[in-house]
């Protein structure tokens, strides 16, 4: 269509911004010394779990050319 409609609505106004309201501040939790602890216990159990199986593949492999 030549010449384009003719546009009968202008588009919205912008509704005004509102000033930003107060944000409180939470305080911080207490530590949850459960959780710490059962993440560090994890930590080291994979940690040693691995130097153990690696421990366990070297003495394989050197036992069979011993």
């Amino acid at each position: 269509m030549w010449p384009p409609p003719q546009i009968s609505d202008p588009s919205p106004q912008a509704v005004a911004a509102k000033p930003p309201t107060e944000v409180l501040k939470k305080e911080p939790l207490p530590p949850n010394y459960f959780q710490l602890t059962l993440r560090d216990s994890a930590t080291y159990t994979a940690g040693l779990g691995s130097v153990l199986g690696q421990c366990n593949v070297l003495l394989c492999i050197l036992n069979k050319f011993i």
